[in-house]
């Protein structure tokens, strides 16, 4: 997975930063 580029999505609540963001990777990842 070196030199490979990823798109990811972040959402932030209305209660950050007391309250964790969730973060999803937008770009499929392979693993067998």
């Amino acid at each position: 997975y070196e030199n490979l580029r990823y798109k990811l999505s972040l959402e932030f609540p209305s209660g950050y930063p007391y309250n964790a963001p969730t973060v999803k990777f937008v770009t499929p990842c392979f693993h067998p």
